[in-house]
């Protein structure tokens, strides 16, 4: 599992098209966060 689950589960929410937070990696997270 992920370090924060809750925040991966917001950006989930906020990011449908992205990977699911069962299988998104650190990296990938970290992407994501810098692109939002």
């Amino acid at each position: 599992m992920t370090k924060c689950p809750s925040l991966t589960s917001l950006i989930f929410l906020s990011l449908p098209n992205q990977t699911p937070p069962n299988i998104m990696s650190d990296s990938e997270l970290d992407i994501i966060l810098s692109t939002s």
